[in-house]
Parts: structure tokens; sequence; C-alpha cells
């Protein structure tokens, strides 16, 4: 059997057309020989899934998009003034999205034009980008990157547009097909132009575009003697293969990968008799792998695997796992809160009531003993207040020595009234089909000052953490009623979404975002995320995500409620 790489792939940026590169593939375990193929890479704006077919043929979909960036000190950004008026320049900012020309569309070559959507990408800029690359009064070359697929990071928010330190997630956990393989590809190239006649760059840009990540496949075979399910297949390895990184495009480089494991898995599982046979598919970022556990997941238990070697950008890599025998258990659980035990809890202070359905630290707390200053003379609680499935969510509660009741961090509660939108109902989700169903609710209060984290406590911030490290697939997410009443009577097209950022042995690994409310369209009942790209983790916080939430919600004082419902919190431990 013939195994081989992933070829880079050409294209061109503006006015594009592009062929495939060779480059020889290293094979594990190191049998058959290397073959000329290419491989299919397609998207599209809203993210859906890429496909590689069986013959690795590389074709551009109706949606790619390519991400350009170019250097200020060759090229002009801003305005041009002349007699005759004025010319916008290529406006303020790096990682310009260019879109590909339909006609391109099923083919290896194709032409990019450069998009201008202020609502998603560089949003509140206010000189847009044209694609009219003006030189520098001195320079006599330019130099220009393009990256595939498009990725906007944040650029008013924190400056992630430099092409020498680019933010990235590789997710750690992957589909285990070849369609999840395209669709986590990164490429990159980089093209020099001289300067000609005109005072702008006239050249069309054709980019050869390189692979950034190893590819891997895995041919399991059963040889057990019985029937499994076959889940997918875990690498570990000690060196940094996944999770968040930083990319230089500048050197086609990743540096920093935060996850040592990889997880490639089937949603349904496929059904394996004994003798037979079937592939799963990985990328990671290249590293030496030369010591590294490739693990089986089955539906009855694990094998161990060892081995590996260097993997490098642009390769693709074949092993075999024949397996004998199975150990372990599995290890993937979902936490549905069914557990809380509920009750009736009454709050005084500003909205004196009580809640049915709840559970808050409110009847667990006790006087405070501690060092913190704020907190004399206050009941609380600040510990971890519910626990499932060995996953732990974290709660704080004070009564502020008896003036009024608050909590921050989760409580729990199954109330679903979708009609009251006042403080009153707090602690329902907005969500018509939700019933008697039990979920973890969610508040931020730390809106009104930057310092306000851990100022009062462990557990303010909404927290939970797992007994062992594990990866965090996905979660159901939505609205709380109190939030969804009060946005649609306010301002029904303001952002706002949470951050979750993953923690492993107290270093961050990865952040995502969690869009609750975007341009007039609200989260109206559960909605499922992928939050596999935090990682490995063994805790994660949730915040307000203030990249990606309106900014008026704060001014003149501060009308959004941030509060949110989370379920089905499903994670997959680390063996």
């Amino acid at each position: 059997m013939n195994k081989i790489r992933l070829f880079a792939f050409g294209i061109t940026a503006v006015m594009l057309a592009g062929c495939s590169t060779d480059e020889t593939g290293s094979q594990i375990p190191g049998e058959g020989t290397d073959n000329k193929v290419y491989m299919t890479v397609s998207a599209s704006t809203d993210g859906s899934p890429t496909v590689i077919d069986e013959n690795y043929k590389s074709t551009w979909a109706a949606g790619d998009r390519i991400g350009l960036f170019y250097d200020k000190s060759e090229v002009q950004a801003g305005w041009i003034l002349s007699v005759t008026g004025s010319t916008i320049k290529n406006g303020m900012y790096q990682n310009l999205p260019y879109l590909l020309d339909e006609a391109y569309d099923g083919q290896m070559g194709g032409t990019f034009a450069i998009t201008n959507d202020l609502d998603n990408d560089h949003p509140g800029e206010t000189m847009p980008y044209t694609g009219n690359f003006y030189w520098q009064t001195d320079a006599s070359t330019a130099t220009f990157y393009a990256y595939y697929p498009y990725t906007f990071s944040g650029v008013n928010g924190g400056h992630m547009d430099n092409v020498a330190a680019f933010p990235y997630t590789l997710t750690t956990v992957q589909g285990g097909t070849l369609e999840s393989v395209a669709a986590l590809d990164l490429a990159y190239g980089k093209v020099t132009v001289e300067r000609g006649s005109e005072e702008y760059v006239e050249a069309n840009l054709n980019f050869s575009m390189s692979h950034m990540f190893s590819v891997l496949e895995f041919e399991v075979t059963n040889a057990t003697g019985e029937n499994f399910t076959l889940n997918g297949v875990k690498m570990s390895s000690a060196a940094g293969i996944g999770g968040s990184m930083t990319v230089d495009f500048t050197t086609g480089s990743i540096t920093g990968a935060a996850a040592t494991s990889v997880t490639a898995s089937f949603a349904d599982g496929v059904e394996l008799t004994d003798g037979e046979t079937a592939v799963v598919y990985m990328v990671v970022a290249p590293a030496d792998c030369s010591n590294s556990t490739f693990t089986v997941m089955t539906s009855a238990g694990s094998a161990d695997f060892t081995g590996g070697k260097l993997f490098e950008a642009g390769k693709y890599y074949y092993k075999t796992l024949e397996v004998t025998e199975l150990g372990g258990s599995a290890s993937a659980v979902t936490v549905d809160f069914e557990e809380a035990e509920l009750g009736d809890e009454t709050f005084v202070g500003y909205n004196p009531t009580t809640y049915h359905n709840v559970l808050t630290g409110k009847l667990l707390s006790s006087l405070y003993d501690g060092d913190n200053s704020n907190l004399e003379g206050c009941m609380v609680y600040d510990d971890l207040l519910y626990a499932e499935n060995n996953v732990s969510f974290g709660s704080f509660y004070t009564d502020w020595v008896g003036t009024f009741d608050t909590w921050n961090g989760f409580v729990f509660s199954s109330n679903n009234d979708t009609e009251d939108g006042t403080v009153l109902n707090q602690f329902s989700v907005y969500s018509a089909t939700n019933g008697n169903n039990k979920f973890a609710l969610a508040y931020d209060g730390s809106w009104w000052t930057p310092t306000y984290q851990n100022l009062y406590g462990k557990y303010d911030l909404a927290t939970f953490v797992l007994e062992k490290s594990g990866t965090v697939r996905s979660a159901k997410f939505a609205n709380t009623t109190y939030t969804y009443k009060t946005i649609m009577a306010t301002d029904p097209n303001v952002n706002y979404a949470i951050k979750a950022t993953g923690y492993l042995n107290g270093s961050e690994t990865a952040t995502l975002s969690v869009a609750l409310a975007k341009n007039g369209t609200l989260l109206t009942d559960w909605t499922e995320v992928d939050m596999s790209g935090l990682g490995v983790v063994d805790k994660v916080t949730f915040t307000v995500d203030w990249d990606n939430t309106s900014s008026a919600v704060k001014s003149p004082e501060q009308w959004l409620p941030f509060y949110w419902c989370i379920d089905n919190v499903k994670v997959e431990f680390e063996e």
C-alpha cells in the first residue's frame, strides 16, 4: 500500500492562478513509495467543514477565503491627499480577507478579491481596506504574506494582526475523517514584488501555499477475536502538538503549541468485527514526537502503542495499529445537572423575593473568617457547590453584612419562565422546550471594575474544575429570560458574548467565544457549542467577552444583565 503526503498547493491572490508544488513525504513505519497526489481543500465563510477526496485532489471551493498581510514600511496605509481630493489607501489594518471568485470553484488555482465586511472582519474600522496598495516613497520591493483559511483574530481587541506572531488554535478533539483534516489544515505563502513605474503595486500576487501542519493516517485493525466500536485514536507526546499556538507567516514556523495530546474521534463510532480495519485521520503541529503514545479508544476499552518520529510541516505520515487486546475503560462523561438538589431560597435586599427550584450557596454560607476586609462581618459561601462525574462547579455568595443577598459564578435551577423579563426571574432559562430540565446558570459581575477578578473570592468567576485533566468536547448554552427580554426591550442589535478560558496546571491553554446575541440574532433555545478548542484542561472559567460584546452596554450605565445558562457539559478525561 502506497502512503503519501499532502502536497503544497498554489493559489493567486487578487489575480491568481497556481499549480501544485511537489515535496517528498515521510512515512510511518517507512514502508511503501512516495507518489504525487493532491489534497482537496474547500471552506465557507460560515466555517462549514472542508473536504479531501480519496485521491487527495486539491481544489478551491466557493466561499474560500485567504488572509493577506503587507509590510507598512513598504506600502502605505491611510489616505493620499491631492489637489483633486483624497484617495483611501489600504485602510489601517492587516489580516485582510480575500474571497475566491466563484468562477474558480472546483479548480486547483483561483483568483481572490478583497472583501469588506465591517460587521465581522475588522469591525468598526473607519478607514476600510480597499486593495489599493501604494508604494512608500523609498521602497523598491514589497513582500506580501497570505494564509488559509482566513481567521479574524480580534485586531481591534489586542493587536492580533502581527504577521510574525499570529495567534492560532488547532483543536485537540478532531473528527477523525479526511474532511476533518481538510477543515483544520493551515497553509501559508509569501511573495516579493519589484516596484514598477506606477505609484501603486501593479503586479499580481501569485502565492504558492505550503502546509504548516503534519497529517497522520492510522490504519486500525481489530484482531481481538471480538467485535467492538472504534471511537477514535489519541496521540500523546512530550512536545506541543495542538491547542493555542503562535504562527510566524514570515518564516512558516509554529511555536508555543500548548496541548501535548490530540484526539481524533468519531461522533457515532465505527463498528469493527474481528479482522476488520478502519482508517482514522489526524492533523498536528510539527514537532519531535519520537517518543509518543498512540491510544486506540473503543467501546470495550483501550490499547496503547508507542513510537512516532519527527513530524515535519507539510508531510503525511502513516501508522498501522493492530489491536490484539484491550484494557482500560471509557472516559467520556456528560454533566447534565439532574442530580442537583433544588429548593426554595429567600433573598433580601434590593429585590426581596423567594425563589423556587434553585440551588445557590446561601444555605451553606457561614460567617467569613478570612483576611479579605471587603467581606468582614458577611455570611459567605466560596467553594465548589455541585459535582457530577468528576466535574465540579464553583459558586460565590455573600449577604453583605445582612443588607442584600448576591451571588456570582454558578448556581443551579430548573426554571423556564419565558415571559417575566425582570430580575425577579433571574433564574429562568429562555427556552420553551426546557421543561423541568435542570441546568447551571452563571453571572459575571466583573463589569463594574477591571480589577474585580477574584476580588471577593475564589469562585466569584464562573468556574468548573475537572478531577483530572481532560478535554471539554462540547456544552449547550442559552440566554436567561432576564437577559433576553432586556436586550429585546433595549437594543435588539447589541452584541453579547462570553469567553471561556481553559487552564492546565495553572497555565492558560486557549480561549473561545460563545455569542449569545449578535447583530439582531439572539439565542432563543439551547445551542450546542464545540469547546474542544480549549485543549486538554483541568479548569475552565467564564467571563464577558468584551472583544465581542458591545461597549455601549456599559455606558452611560450598565443595563445588560450578564447572565447565561449552560447544560450537558461533555468531557473526555485523559486515560
